[in-house]
């Protein structure tokens, strides 16, 4: 596995952490230094006839809020702060896995646990600011009263596995593209003069935006879905 590995370019040392971590660290303030500088130009000059960077930014937050409504209901669109928060970082962060010389914070399990773990706590908080904590604790044990104690139960095991499951989806999926892509770039290092060597690292780096894209839709996507499981929408939406 360390024959995959490429040199870094840089990294901060930090007090009591190793290289890695270190890396890891760097980039994640690098990705959200660059994310800081998007808004900024996205938004320095807002206006009725948007720029190319405030035009992106608009087809993002629309897509986003339709998405919300259509999963959450009406109060979907209180939380786009913090999906869409989600939703760049992981992008962003992803983004970075195909530069030479990069590593992605996300393909850290030491970054992927604090995001599930906001999102664990961030899912009842939406239960109980769209249902008050009557009609949470109530919407968890289920309509039959007999049973509720284990229902409540059963919701409870199924919410504190959530956390796992978005950690080991998303480590899982950006570290397996991590090896496919250092093992492509391995690979056309043999090969410099051939003529599809070109064309292979286009499409290798159109992959590595590709599962960046779809890992962060997913993560967003699922908080979406726990939250709307939380506020009990569906079952609104049938009974309306």
């Amino acid at each position: 596995m360390h024959d995959l590995q490429v040199p870094l370019l840089f990294w901060i040392p930090f007090p009591g952490l190793d290289k890695e971590d270190c890396t890891i660290l760097t980039n994640t303030l690098l990705v959200c230094g660059l994310l800081l500088l998007f808004s900024l130009l996205a938004t320095r000059r807002a206006g009725l006839k948007p720029g190319k960077l405030q035009n992106a930014l608009e087809m993002l937050v629309d897509w986003l809020l339709d998405l919300m409504r259509s999963i959450i209901g009406p109060e979907g669109p209180r939380y786009l702060p913090f999906v869409a928060s989600l939703f760049l970082f992981i992008f962003a962060a992803n983004l970075i896995s195909p530069v030479p010389g990069l590593l992605a914070p996300t393909s850290s399990i030491n970054t992927i646990i604090p995001l599930a773990a906001v999102v664990f706590v961030m899912t009842p908080v939406a239960g109980i600011q769209i249902l008050g904590l009557k009609g949470y604790l109530k919407h968890k044990a289920g309509p039959i009263p007999l049973i509720a104690p284990f229902v409540f139960l059963f919701e409870t095991i199924g919410e504190l596995a959530r956390p796992v499951s978005l950690t080991i989806r998303l480590f899982t999926n950006i570290k397996a593209g991590d090896i496919l892509l250092l093992t492509l770039m391995l690979v056309f290092t043999q090969m410099p003069t051939d003529p599809l060597v070109p064309m292979l690292s286009f499409m290798a780096m159109a992959f590595g935006i590709f599962v960046a894209f779809i890992q962060a839709y997913v993560f967003a996507f699922l908080t979406i879905v726990y939250f709307a499981s939380a506020s009990g929408w569906g079952e609104h939406a049938a009974n309306s």
